[in-house]
């Protein structure tokens, strides 16, 4: 021990000895704040260069930003930032200087305005992004540029990158890197939202029309991040510079609008709706489907001075799905053995309304203080509050004309009625998040930080019957009736910084330690990343970590699922990252990457077959590894994914329905000329396992009948009972194309645009449907089941975006 103390404090005086000399050097800075000419509103995230160096930055939310440890001399400050002219703003430096400078940009008018995000250098959080392996970071207009149904879908885009698959084409769940969904931290703001999504997994209830970017993880995330095994998808949205902001579209099954305004230097303002229409776009086929969704979605931002800014913003989404059903019957009267009297005698009707609802809704609120306390010292307090519930009913009513008693009900109805189950399912989490920056020098970048959360899980149905072979309603083997109430508690300290070990090696270590109330123990998840740079455009890339996570779906059947619940375990979930990669940047616009990972599952809940109580719950180890190579030019991608993903539970091994072997996607925009462009998809996979366990094959029978001393053939059906993962999809591939022209007139500008999803109608089955065919040639039994495939046909749409 005393050995381990004496070189941890010989570390300690090399690293403040080396400080000390190169604080002695004779170095200046500058510093300075970025902001609009016409408002005087500060712009975050411009992108700020000193010409001739290596040396960037971006601006804060404050517009604040400063460059350190600049040689004396003359140059040129370059600042850009989208939607505004560049300025280069000449500095000469003394040694000991430190320049102040105020950079005031001027709007300029874009044709078709996309959110873009431009590197940057100052941050902590920019910084720490730029050297992490398997991080992307997803532009609005990129988000935008992706084909889909009606309208533009955030996770759809996210599926568009390696490491990222769905359970079917007709889902938008993520699937990263081995990891079921519930291992995927999904935040916005800060706010994490337990179940992003609408029916089926059908659309994300997050419009993207309010995000500014997003950052996702595919593994070897930093310490910051907690309670989650496979990756994370970190949503920020927008920021209002205009003085009036409006955006909108309307497509074939849905609208939406956005609006925004900087009131004043000080406040800013977002609000942002959604509806869908496929109740009303049913009825034009002369349909009846009950169902549609709306979210909504508010922010404010507040700037009380150079050192505090307040921030809040709220998000809600809601699914509807209500029927209400009314039929009649006459009734004609019997005698006492309930035979009809002769001749029928109409004595009244019987009125009978069957009423159905499933809703179910997210919410989510983040309350924000940023204090900077010195140009290199800040902090952050944040609460936030995230809930998703779900109640549904259906029941039946009878009303009875006058003179017809009540018991005609039961001797027309008789097992039909009544009808009547409830559901009541809620989950609740509160959570303070507090955090700080130092920055003491170009060397060393520290933060720090502890959490606080409160989870209720409060789960409760009757007379439910949620058996599917299908659709998973809320976990395997969900029973009729079921009642459920806990309290997930969990607190937790991390630290991570980044360290310049040398000029071309800067590593990011990181320590998270948390304490979950169910297990009773604490976790410890060491974490580091390294980014050697060996010339300004090849990087090798690195990260090895642990993580643990203490709440899980029970949920590994199924094609479908409908708001899977959220368990907080007895025991912890684990896993360990191993992350290497190449990325080479010959040119601004074109990238090429190459990253292989391993990773190690300890523990996993696994629902037995037989699941009625989560007590029943199996624990399963199992690995995935994969090979991921990326190419990028302009608007054009492709890439290639092999990948392997495995699963062990009571000395079974077996292929998880997530396990895609072998991925390639291409896509891109080509600009056709006159504003006109179209964007294309194409993609290409293996098919991953199923397990169908409700097939069942009709076995031939002979019975010898004794009255006629003859035997007698038949058959009955017995369920086949097929291996975990043994039969697989067939291979799949699609192709989608998006057609837009762009539209400008003075302030205003307008898209139409058309939509083809699986443009050659390509027979991808997206399950398999037990069927029964006619073959004569069967002595026994002429109608024999066969799986006959059910998939996605073409799917055309259109609609119309516009701003201004």
């Amino acid at each position: 021990m005393k050995g381990q103390r004496g070189v941890c404090l010989a570390a300690a005086i090399a690293i403040f000895l080396f400080h000390d000399f190169a604080s002695a050097q004779p170095f200046g800075s500058i510093h300075g704040k970025v902001i609009d000419d016409t408002t005087a509103a500060p712009i975050a995230k411009a992108d700020i260069v000193l010409e001739g160096t290596r040396r960037g930055a971006s601006s804060d939310e404050l517009g604040r930003f400063v460059l350190r440890k600049i040689l004396p001399g003359a140059y040129i400050l370059r600042v850009r930032f989208i939607g505004y002219n560049a300025v280069r703003h000449p500095i000469r430096l003394k040694a000991g200087d430190s320049v102040a400078v105020e950079i005031r940009l001027k709007r300029v008018l874009l044709q078709f305005p996309e959110i873009s995000i431009t590197a940057s250098r100052a941050s902590f959080q920019e910084k720490s992004l730029q050297m992490l392996p398997s991080v992307t970071r997803v532009s609005a207009g990129a988000i935008r540029r992706v084909p889909t149904v009606g309208e533009p879908d955030l996770f759809r885009a996210l599926q568009t990158l390696p490491g990222i698959t769905a359970p079917s084409q007709a889902s938008n769940q993520l699937y990263i890197r081995g990891g079921s969904p519930d291992q995927n931290l999904v935040r916005v703001d800060g706010a994490p939202i337990y179940n992003p999504f609408h029916l089926f997994g059908l659309a994300a209830n997050i419009n993207p029309d309010v995000v500014d970017n997003v950052t996702v993880s595919t593994g070897g995330f930093p310490a910051r991040y907690g309670d989650r095994l496979s990756g994370v998808v970190d949503v920020e949205t927008r920021h209002v510079r205009e003085r009036l902001l409006a955006l909108g579209n309307v497509s074939l099954l849905s609208s939406k609008l956005l609006l925004g305004s900087r009131a004043s230097s000080r406040l800013q303002w977002l609000v942002s709706g959604r509806r869908s229409y496929h109740d009303w776009a049913a009825k034009l086929f002369r349909k009846n489907l009950p169902y549609h969704f709306y979210d909504l979605f508010g922010k404010a931002t507040f700037v009380l001075n150079r050192s505090h800014l307040f921030s809040f913003s709220a998000f809600y989404s809601a699914d509807i799905l209500y029927h209400t059903e009314k039929t009649s019957t006459e009734v004609f009267e019997v005698d006492a053995q309930n035979r009809l009297v002769q001749p029928p005698d109409r004595i009244g009707t019987i009125f009978r309304e069957n009423r159905f609802g499933f809703p179910w809704n997210n919410l989510a609120a983040n309350l924000r203080w940023e204090h900077a306390l010195t140009p290199q010292w800040s902090s952050t307090v944040a609460m936030n509050f995230s809930r998703t519930r779900n109640t549904g009913s259906e029941e039946q009513a009878y009303t009875l004309s006058a003179g017809v008693p009540p018991k005609y009900i039961d001797l027309y109805y008789g097992s039909d009625q009544p009808i009547d189950w409830s559901v009541a399912n809620t989950l609740q989490d509160v959570a303070l998040l507090a955090t700080t920056l130092w920055q003491p020098n170009e060397i060393w970048q520290v933060q720090a930080g502890a959490e606080l959360s409160r989870v209720l899980c409060d789960y409760k149905w009757d007379g439910f019957d949620a058996e599917d072979s299908n659709i998973v309603l809320f976990f395997d083997g969900a029973p009729d009736t079921f009642a459920y109430r806990a309290n997930y508690h969990r607190y937790g300290f991390f630290v991570e910084c980044l360290w310049q070990f040398t000029p071309s090696l800067r590593l990011q270590p990181g320590l998270r330690w948390d304490h979950r109330s169910t297990t009773r123990d604490y976790s410890v998840d060491p974490r580091l990343s390294a980014n050697w740079e060996i010339n300004s455009n090849l990087h090798l890339q690195a990260a090895v970590g642990r993580y643990h996570q203490g709440l899980s779906f029970l949920r590994e059947g199924g094609l479908f699922a409908v708001n899977e619940l959220y368990f907080p375990m007895s025991f912890s979930s684990a896993a360990t990252h191993f992350i290497a990669g190449l990325e080479h940047q010959p040119k601004s616009d074109t990238e090429v990457k190459l990253e292989a990972y391993y990773k190690n599952f300890d523990r996993q809940a696994v629902p037995i077959r037989a699941l009625r109580s989560i007590s029943q719950v199996g624990i399963a180890e199992g690995w995935a590894y994969g090979v991921e190579a990326s190419a990028r030019r302009g608007n054009w991608q492709a890439f290639y994914v092999f990948s392997h993903v495995r699963r062990k539970f009571n000395g079974l091994a077996y292929d998880t329905p997530w396990d895609v072997r072998h991925r390639f996607l291409t896509a891109g925009q080509i600009h056709i000329g006159k504003n006109w462009d179209l964007d294309f998809q194409w993609e290409f996979r293996t098919g991953q396992p199923y397990s169908p366990f409700d097939l069942k094959q009709r076995i031939p029978t002979v019975t010898f009948n004794p009255r006629t001393g003859r035997p007698e053939y038949g058959y009955e059906e017995r369920a086949v009972d097929y291996p975990k993962g043994a039969i697989r999809y067939p291979i799949y591939h699609r192709l989608d194309v998006t057609l837009s022209k762009r539209l400008v007139t003075g302030k205003w500008s307008m898209a139409p645009y058309i939509q083809f999803l699986n443009l050659y109608n390509r027979k991808n089955p997206l399950f398999y449907e037990e069927q029964y065919t006619y073959r004569p040639s069967e002595s026994l039994d002429p109608y024999v089941p066969v799986l006959k495939p059910v998939g996605v046909p073409v799917l055309p749409s259109f609609g119309v975006r516009f701003s201004f």
